[in-house]
């Protein structure tokens, strides 16, 4: 029952880590609920901080949607279906 709850917590961070955990976390391959933390934080960072240069200097953050399954990357199904096969020797 504890995962059910919305927990409220406060993450303090210098430039470095920031620009970090924006750029990992908003990328496409990542879980579109924390892609939006992550694209939030890259638009707070700007626009409520007032850290523009930061911000410029975020090169790699995806603000792409989140909400499209096309985003997230799979294998070819070729590969998958080489998955569960086995040649015998």
């Amino acid at each position: 029952m504890a995962l059910a709850f919305r927990i409220r917590y406060v993450m303090q961070m210098n430039a470095r880590e920031a620009m970090h955990l924006i750029e990992l976390r908003s990328s496409p391959q990542g879980h579109p609920s924390y892609r939006r933390v992550a694209q939030e934080m890259a638009r707070l960072v700007r626009e409520v901080a007032g850290h523009g240069l930061i911000a410029d200097a975020m090169k790699y953050v995806d603000f792409s949607d989140t909400d499209s399954n096309d985003s997230r990357q799979s294998a070819p199904p070729s590969e998958i279906a080489s998955i569960g096969s086995f040649s015998q020797p």
